[in-house]
């Protein structure tokens, strides 16, 4: 059976996002809030 891949780029938002949560301590327990993802 053949597997299935991803052909699609990844969504820039996407990537910004999990940049953010990863720089505010993203290792560890951390609350982030939609207003400031939206505001980043």
């Amino acid at each position: 059976m053949a597997e299935a891949t991803a052909t699609t780029d990844p969504d820039p938002a996407a990537i910004a996002a999990l940049k953010h949560v990863g720089l505010v301590g993203g290792l560890t327990e951390t609350k982030v809030s939609c207003a400031a993802l939206a505001d980043r």
